[in-house]
């Protein structure tokens, strides 16, 4: 992943989440093909992934968005559970603006020897590596009502899925 880039995605984020009473940083962005980008922000306390959309030329945040306590330890194992091979999973959706279905975005802690995180719906799929600090994120749409398969994909090869 990235440093998170300047771009009107992020600042609209940012711009979202100014009138709470905390320090939100960026940690990550994906911005889609299609009009639509996910912005990764944490507080000390926080974290926030705010799915923004191109709306004629302006990026909009959602009126609503929801987040997470931020992850207290940083330790993640160093092989992927076959039973959870992502740790401290969130989902965000908002409605797509211009097409039935929605944006649907996953974040999580990958263990040491994950290497991407596969996210795959009947309309679109996006495959991101995992960071060095495990952060797994990524964003598709999805059709309204349907959720996307979720994988882990390790170094020594082995495919899991992400039971929600």
């Amino acid at each position: 992943m990235n440093p998170v880039p300047s771009h009107p995605a992020l600042t609209a984020a940012q711009a979202r989440l100014a009138a709470l009473d905390q320090q939100f940083q960026p940690v990550a962005m994906i911005e889609h093909d299609e009009g639509a980008a996910a912005v990764l922000l944490e507080s000390r306390d926080f974290r926030v992934i705010v799915i923004v959309a191109n709306q004629d030329g302006e990026w909009v945040a959602p009126s609503f968005v929801a987040g997470t306590p931020r992850p207290t330890s940083r330790a993640r194992p160093a092989r992927t559970a076959e039973h959870r091979p992502l740790l401290r999973m969130s989902r965000s959706r908002v409605p797509h603006a211009h097409a039935d279905g929605n944006w649907s975005a996953v974040l999580g802690t990958a263990a040491a020897d994950a290497t991407t995180l596969t996210v795959i719906s009947t309309i679109d799929s996006y495959t991101a590596p995992i960071a060095p600090n495990g952060l797994a994120f990524a964003l598709v749409r999805t059709p309204t009502g349907e959720h996307p398969l979720i994988h882990v994909h390790t170094a020594d090869g082995r495919i899991l899925p992400v039971r929600s």
